[in-house]
């Protein structure tokens, strides 16, 4: 029993005697009062306030000893040495990538015991990707591990280029963890102390479950001129030679003649929101002197945005009751990017599960599965060929599912997606995206912003998405995407990617 236990018991007894103090004597009180000897009746009280006193002061130690207890204070725990064969200069070893010259193995890793620890919990994240996170290993009980023996749940660095900083942590616990909330394998947004206060919460350690922790941390550069981004965008990865790029380039290039300005509009709007609202209007009002036509469409772009941000619901799972149970229906399921040997990461199944149970809830609707090859050692391999075939293998009938496998973006999964649709199934009138929950949005926006923009009669009516993470795609995605939907594909691979040039765009109060 630790000192904080001793504590609350003693702080415990104080606070019942007390209480029982207090009780007895106010019932003493009341007796002799009404016996009317005043003099014990005034003892009695005297000594009820001690009692009651006594309670409180019970009560307040009790409490400020369970919050001493209680709280977690990363920055003041202990930490101890890891060390690496896999890394050698602050540099990781290639064969720990899922690069198309890597081996996805993940990295050797040894420490020395720590006194007191029974579980070891691992976790890798890419520091300049928010914390994507790339390895998460949980209740590990041995001090070493070797080189790919790191369990399912490792996917290796693939940043889409540059250098990027790969972070390991060790945490050492005195039991197996109860629970680890904010950890979000292969997916942005992980917040390290979070985790960690989860970890420290186990109800087998009275919520003191974490010792210590180690970390190292080591840089790997991009070894592939095109490689993928985290999730189903990607880097700018073909050359103008590409017919496919070539095609699409002309396509957005066409889109939008006022580009700059539709480009400004969405960049104020997406950084800075309702403080460039000043901005915006500025650059609405060139647009609609320019092309009202165009104007007219991406005002009304800007307000579905505006109401996807503030009113978006997910339906978990599954799509929900009412919809057109008819051809005229389309279930969209956004891609994900696969790994290296072209099979299917464990968010994709999570998405296609979502569009299967959509589809067997609706049975007379259309299926679409978008996206391209993203899977460095297999080119050949899409990601809608896999998801339709593990659809078939489902029991969908192949006669419902529309194979787009292109895209290599959310906003090419809508382009292309309509142009297919437009072309072949004229029928189809209504789309319901299904998807991560984190992606819905997006995902209702540029398929509704692509169909605006075409004058199509096409519309998004619902949504389902599996549960992947808290926090949606941020705004400045958002802008990115449209942006690309508009017709610049470099500023949009910048801002997905975080590498854009915020000096492109004053800040409103500075001007």
């Amino acid at each position: 029993m630790n000192f904080f236990n001793v504590l609350k018991i003693i702080f415990s007894v104080v606070a019942w005697i007390g209480l029982i103090c207090f009780w007895v004597n106010v019932v003493r009180m009341v007796f002799y009062e009404v016996k009317k000897k005043k003099k014990r009746a005034k003892r009695c009280a005297i000594l009820a306030a001690m009692g009651g006193a006594m309670c409180a002061i019970g009560l307040f130690g009790s409490f400020v000893t369970a919050v001493k207890q209680y709280r977690f204070d990363f920055d003041k725990l202990g930490t101890f040495t890891v060390s690496s064969d896999d890394l050698a200069d602050g540099v990781w070893n290639n064969d720990i990538s899922d690069q198309a010259d890597g081996q996805n193995l993940s990295p050797e890793l040894h420490w020395d015991p720590v006194s007191g620890a029974d579980r070891y919990c691992i976790i890798m994240i890419d520091e300049t990707a928010d914390n994507w996170m790339h390895w998460f290993l949980t209740d590990y009980t041995e001090t070493s591990i070797e080189k790919g023996k790191g369990g399912d749940m490792y996917v290796g660095p693939y940043p889409p280029s540059g250098t990027h900083t790969y972070t390991v942590y060790v945490f050492a616990l005195k039991n197996e963890s109860f629970s680890v909330s904010g950890a979000v394998f292969d997916s942005a947004g992980n917040d390290i102390k979070q985790i960690a206060e989860s970890l420290n919460n186990s109800p087998y350690s009275d919520y003191n479950n974490l010792i210590s922790y180690g970390k190292i941390s080591g840089t790997y550069t991009s070894t592939e001129e095109g490689s993928k981004k985290d999730g189903n965008e990607s880097d700018d990865n073909a050359t103008t030679d590409d017919p496919e790029e070539a095609e699409l380039t002309d396509l957005t290039q066409e889109r939008d003649k006022e580009l700059d300005t539709v480009k400004g509009m969405l960049l104020y709007e997406g950084i800075y929101g309702s403080k460039g609202e000043k901005k915006v209007t500025e650059y609405m009002t060139a647009l609609l002197k320019a092309d009202p036509d165009r104007a007219d469409r991406w005002e009304k772009i800007m307000k579905r945005w505006d109401v996807l941000r503030n009113e978006t619901e997910v339906n978990k799972d599954v799509l929900p009751d009412g919809l057109t149970d008819t051809d005229e229906l389309c279930i969209v399921c956004l891609g994900f990017m696969l790994n290296q040997d072209g099979s299917m990461r464990p968010e994709l199944i999570q998405r296609l599960t979502v569009a299967k149970n959509s589809a067997e809830k609706y049975p007379n609707a259309f299926i679409v599965c978008t996206g391209g090859g993203t899977a460095p050692g297999k080119p050949g391999v899409t990601e809608a060929g896999q998801m339709a075939d593990w659809l078939e293998a489902q029991g969908i009938d192949r006669s419902r599912i529309i194979v787009e496998d292109r895209s290599t973006t959310t906003s090419q999964n809508a382009i292309y997606t309509l142009d297919i649709l437009m072309k072949d199934y004229p029928q189809v009138k209504e789309i319901a995206i299904t998807t991560g929950n984190y992606h819905v949005t997006t995902g209702m926006l540029v398929f509704d912003a692509e169909a605006m923009l075409r004058g199509s009669d096409i519309h998004v009516v619902s949504n389902a998405g599996c549960y992947i993470r808290d926090n949606d795609l941020s705004d400045e995605f958002q802008a990115g995407a449209l942006i690309e939907l508009a017709g610049d594909y470099q500023t949009a691979i910048a801002l997905y990617n975080g590498w854009f040039d915020y000096s492109q765009v004053t800040p409103p109060e500075e001007e």
